[in-house]
């Protein structure tokens, strides 16, 4: 099945680039890249990079991933939603991100390889209101304020992979084909919309090694951020149903994961913990 879903991926993408020869050594740069990430999520090597010029080209590799996981969507995240980021990874926009059922506050104790980079950050997760069908209900959403399309918020904690070999020069489009970082996401209990104002919202952000913790609140663009991860999901072809969980871009600076607890407050939610353990050769997070 492995081996199917690498030669799949490699057809799409010949198709690709064979209608001009004259793309022969990109077409090869693109194929080893392809195969390079797919031992990467199948025999846990470092994520590739460096060999994608196009972000429609990375998106096609996340989708062809995403569709050969057979694993249910259930929303959908966006990161670099700050200029800063973006100038920083060479991103004329955001980048977004594919949510799948594993993905989500895995039951057990996740078990993370210690050599593998993983970064922990602060969410907010917000759970779509209504099903998103047509163009119409599309730009209704976009016309309206976030009350009309989120119908509850809750605090989370993401666990990005960040595996690259060469960390500093990942661009954009290396994240977009490593759909994100997706690794796993712990959310909290959902509080409906209504009773929270979140203009007002203030939440702190404590990881281990840390002396003093991260106070955050909402960007004052936080409606727009989501309203763009509503449109590009719709643009890039999914599904957009009630209760799915949108992820509008880190709260926090990134952290990375390591033995310890790791602490999202507000007082409008209470607390989210996570506690880290190393077992032997293996990072064990429990919620």
């Amino acid at each position: 099945m492995k081996r199917l879903f690498s030669l799949q991926v490699l057809i799409v993408v010949s198709i690709m680039f064979s209608v001009d020869d004259s793309h022969a050594s990109r077409c090869d740069a693109f194929k080893r890249y392809v195969e390079q990430y797919t031992l990467a999520i199948h025999h846990d090597g470092h994520l590739p990079q460096g060999n994608i010029q196009h972000p429609e080209h990375a998106y096609l590799i996340q989708k062809c991933v995403i569709e050969h996981s057979r694993h249910r969507i259930v929303g959908y995240k966006a990161g670099l939603m700050n200029a800063r980021a973006q100038r920083r990874f060479d991103a004329r926009e955001p980048v977004f991100g594919v949510l799948q059922a594993h993905h989500v506050s895995p039951a057990a104790a996740l078990q993370l390889k210690p050599h593998r980079v993983f970064l922990a950050e602060a969410e907010l997760a917000m759970k779509l209101k209504t099903d998103i069908t047509n163009l119409q209900m599309l730009n209704d959403v976009l016309s309206g304020d976030m009350k009309s399309f989120v119908d509850s918020v809750a605090l989370a904690i993401e666990i990005a992979d960040f595996n690259f070999r060469q960390p500093q020069t990942v661009n954009a489009r290396d994240i977009i084909a490593a759909n994100v970082g997706a690794a796993h996401v712990y959310v909290g209990e959902f509080v409906n919309i209504e009773q929270v104002e979140l203009g007002q919202l203030k939440m702190t952000f404590v990881s281990p090694a840390q002396d003093v913790a991260d106070e955050m609140m909402l960007p004052v663009d936080y409606e727009t951020q989501l309203k763009w991860l509503i449109r590009k999901a719709y643009l890039e072809g999914y599904a957009l149903k009630k209760d799915m969980v949108l992820l509008g871009g880190s709260l926090s600076p990134l952290r990375p994961v390591q033995p310890g607890e790791y602490r999202l407050k507000s007082k409008n939610f209470g607390m989210l913990s996570l506690v880290v353990h190393q077992c032997g050769g293996i990072f064990e997070i429990r919620q």
